[in-house]
Protein backbone atom coordinates (compact mmCIF):
# COMPACT_ATOMS: atom_id res chain seq x y z
CA UNK A 1 0.00 0.00 0.00
CA UNK A 2 2.71 2.37 0.34
CA UNK A 3 3.73 1.76 -2.90
CA UNK A 4 0.94 2.85 -3.48
CA UNK A 5 0.33 5.75 -2.18
CA UNK A 6 3.93 6.95 -3.90
CA UNK A 7 2.75 6.52 -7.18
CA UNK A 8 -0.36 7.89 -6.80
CA UNK A 9 1.06 11.13 -5.52
CA UNK A 10 3.29 10.99 -8.15
CA UNK A 11 0.72 11.10 -10.57
CA UNK A 12 -1.01 13.51 -9.24
CA UNK A 13 1.90 15.56 -8.61
CA UNK A 14 4.21 14.69 -11.33
CA UNK A 15 3.68 18.07 -13.10
CA UNK A 16 4.56 20.20 -9.57
CA UNK A 17 7.08 17.32 -8.76
CA UNK A 18 11.03 18.64 -8.64
CA UNK A 19 13.97 16.23 -9.64
CA UNK A 20 15.89 17.26 -6.54
CA UNK A 21 13.74 15.46 -3.56
CA UNK A 22 16.36 13.02 -1.93
CA UNK A 23 16.38 11.76 1.79
CA UNK A 24 19.56 13.20 2.98
CA UNK A 25 19.35 12.31 6.50
CA UNK A 26 17.09 11.01 8.93
CA UNK A 27 17.35 11.66 13.14
CA UNK A 28 15.50 10.04 16.32
CA UNK A 29 14.52 12.73 18.44
CA UNK A 30 12.21 11.40 21.11
CA UNK A 31 9.32 9.14 21.99
CA UNK A 32 6.58 10.69 24.02
CA UNK A 33 4.38 8.04 25.43
CA UNK A 34 0.51 8.34 25.70
CA UNK A 35 -0.06 8.98 29.07
CA UNK A 36 2.39 11.87 28.92
CA UNK A 37 0.45 12.99 25.48
CA UNK A 38 -2.76 12.54 26.94
CA UNK A 39 -1.93 14.88 30.17
CA UNK A 40 -0.78 17.66 27.71
CA UNK A 41 -3.79 17.13 25.14
CA UNK A 42 -6.61 15.17 26.69
CA UNK A 43 -8.18 11.62 26.68
CA UNK A 44 -8.46 11.75 22.81
CA UNK A 45 -5.18 10.76 22.20
CA UNK A 46 -5.06 7.03 21.36
CA UNK A 47 -0.87 6.45 21.08
CA UNK A 48 2.37 7.81 21.66
CA UNK A 49 4.64 8.70 19.10
CA UNK A 50 8.43 8.96 17.88
CA UNK A 51 10.07 11.82 16.67
CA UNK A 52 12.02 12.07 13.95
CA UNK A 53 14.02 15.02 11.62
CA UNK A 54 14.59 14.03 8.42
CA UNK A 55 16.88 16.58 5.78
CA UNK A 56 16.09 16.03 2.35
CA UNK A 57 16.74 18.53 -1.17
CA UNK A 58 14.06 20.81 -2.65
CA UNK A 59 14.65 23.44 -4.89
CA UNK A 60 15.05 27.39 -3.87
CA UNK A 61 13.01 29.94 -5.50
CA UNK A 62 16.13 30.32 -8.14
CA UNK A 63 15.48 26.46 -9.40
CA UNK A 64 19.05 25.49 -7.21
CA UNK A 65 19.09 22.32 -5.22
CA UNK A 66 18.63 23.30 -1.13
CA UNK A 67 18.57 21.23 1.94
CA UNK A 68 15.68 21.67 4.39
CA UNK A 69 14.85 19.77 7.18
CA UNK A 70 11.43 18.86 8.79
CA UNK A 71 9.55 16.43 11.44
CA UNK A 72 8.12 13.31 10.89
CA UNK A 73 6.28 11.78 13.75
CA UNK A 74 4.76 8.54 13.96
CA UNK A 75 2.09 6.46 16.15
CA UNK A 76 3.74 3.85 18.17
CA UNK A 77 0.91 1.40 17.43
CA UNK A 78 1.68 -0.16 14.59
CA UNK A 79 -0.91 -2.48 12.42
CA UNK A 80 -3.15 -1.66 10.15
CA UNK A 81 -2.54 1.22 7.65
CA UNK A 82 -2.39 4.62 8.37
CA UNK A 83 -3.01 8.42 6.81
CA UNK A 84 -0.59 10.61 5.48
CA UNK A 85 -1.62 14.24 7.40
CA UNK A 86 1.06 17.17 6.38
CA UNK A 87 1.18 20.06 8.20
CA UNK A 88 2.15 23.41 6.61
CA UNK A 89 3.38 25.76 9.53
CA UNK A 90 2.23 28.98 10.03
CA UNK A 91 4.13 32.25 9.95
CA UNK A 92 7.24 32.54 11.91
CA UNK A 93 10.31 34.38 12.40
CA UNK A 94 13.09 32.47 13.79
CA UNK A 95 14.82 30.20 12.24
CA UNK A 96 14.38 27.79 14.86
CA UNK A 97 10.83 28.19 15.23
CA UNK A 98 10.25 25.13 13.28
CA UNK A 99 8.73 21.84 14.01
CA UNK A 100 11.46 19.84 13.78
CA UNK A 101 13.16 21.63 16.67
CA UNK A 102 10.21 20.70 18.39
CA UNK A 103 8.72 24.28 18.69
CA UNK A 104 5.17 25.27 19.18
CA UNK A 105 4.89 24.50 15.69
CA UNK A 106 5.73 20.36 15.86
CA UNK A 107 2.31 20.13 18.64
CA UNK A 108 -0.20 19.72 15.88
CA UNK A 109 1.80 16.98 14.16
CA UNK A 110 2.27 15.47 17.39
CA UNK A 111 -1.62 15.61 18.15
CA UNK A 112 -2.14 14.13 14.32
CA UNK A 113 0.17 11.15 14.84
CA UNK A 114 -1.16 10.58 18.44
CA UNK A 115 -4.66 9.94 17.37
CA UNK A 116 -3.29 6.93 14.25
CA UNK A 117 -1.35 9.13 11.53
CA UNK A 118 1.69 9.58 10.00
CA UNK A 119 2.72 12.98 10.23
CA UNK A 120 5.20 14.58 8.77
CA UNK A 121 5.54 19.12 9.02
CA UNK A 122 8.23 20.86 6.73
CA UNK A 123 10.46 23.30 8.11
CA UNK A 124 10.74 24.99 4.94
CA UNK A 125 13.59 27.24 2.83
CA UNK A 126 15.14 29.55 4.88
CA UNK A 127 14.46 27.69 8.15
CA UNK A 128 15.95 24.73 9.92
CA UNK A 129 18.83 23.21 8.38
CA UNK A 130 18.69 25.05 5.01
CA UNK A 131 20.96 27.27 4.68
CA UNK A 132 18.88 29.93 2.11
CA UNK A 133 16.40 32.93 3.06
CA UNK A 134 13.06 32.26 3.44
CA UNK A 135 10.87 33.49 0.80
CA UNK A 136 7.32 34.77 2.53
CA UNK A 137 4.16 34.31 1.07
CA UNK A 138 6.04 32.11 -2.07
CA UNK A 139 3.77 29.54 -2.67
CA UNK A 140 5.27 27.23 -5.05
CA UNK A 141 8.38 26.67 -2.51
CA UNK A 142 6.49 26.30 0.07
CA UNK A 143 4.67 23.56 -1.64
CA UNK A 144 7.69 22.11 -2.78
CA UNK A 145 8.98 21.70 0.32
CA UNK A 146 6.07 19.78 1.30
CA UNK A 147 5.61 17.72 -1.92
CA UNK A 148 9.18 17.12 -1.76
CA UNK A 149 9.23 16.27 1.90
CA UNK A 150 6.44 13.44 0.80
CA UNK A 151 8.26 11.67 -1.62
CA UNK A 152 11.69 11.97 1.08
CA UNK A 153 9.60 10.08 3.99
CA UNK A 154 8.71 7.45 1.98
CA UNK A 155 12.48 6.89 1.42
CA UNK A 156 12.80 7.16 5.47
CA UNK A 157 9.54 4.63 6.08
CA UNK A 158 11.30 1.93 3.21
CA UNK A 159 12.47 -0.58 5.95
CA UNK A 160 9.57 0.35 8.68
CA UNK A 161 6.79 -1.63 9.48
CA UNK A 162 4.22 1.56 8.60
CA UNK A 163 2.04 0.88 5.90
CA UNK A 164 0.48 3.99 4.70
CA UNK A 165 -2.91 3.84 3.39
CA UNK A 166 -4.65 5.92 0.04
CA UNK A 167 -5.23 8.94 2.20
CA UNK A 168 -3.65 12.23 2.60
CA UNK A 169 -4.86 15.07 4.64
CA UNK A 170 -2.72 18.74 4.20
CA UNK A 171 -3.20 21.19 6.90
CA UNK A 172 -1.73 24.96 7.56
CA UNK A 173 -0.17 27.70 5.89
CA UNK A 174 -0.37 30.76 7.02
Amino acid sequence: MKHFLLVLISAILLPFQSSAQNLVSSEFLESLSRDSLISRFGSFIQNGVELYRITYTTPDIQGQTDTVSGLVVLPQALGGTRPLVIYQHGTINDRDSVPSQQSEEAQIPIVYAAVGGVAIAPDYLGFGASQGFHPYLHAETEASAGIDMIFAMNDFLEDSDFALNDQLFIAGYS
